[in-house]
């Protein structure tokens, strides 16, 4: 069976992903405090949200996202 014939999987979304296509505004306001929040390391905001890293990081490309700061590369949390 090829691969064009297999049933796929369908997606699931999250809330907040649910919520950036319903009122932009509000969720660049909640993904901006995760950033905030976390100091702006892009881990711990994406599991503060419950969403994968990844996720956040192609998040960060939106234009409503373009003012949040981001912690450096390599950069520990100052309690480690």
């Amino acid at each position: 069976m090829s691969r064009a014939s297999q049933a796929k999987t369908p997606r699931r979304i999250s809330q907040l992903g649910a919520l950036r296509m319903y009122d932009t505004e509000k969720w660049a306001r909640e993904v901006k405090r995760a950033m905030r929040d976390a100091g702006g390391r892009v881990p711990i905001a994406a599991e503060a949200l419950g969403i994968s890293p990844r996720q956040l990081f192609r998040w960060l490309e939106d234009p409503a996202l373009a003012d949040v700061k981001r912690a450096s590369v390599g950069t520990r949390p100052d309690d480690e």
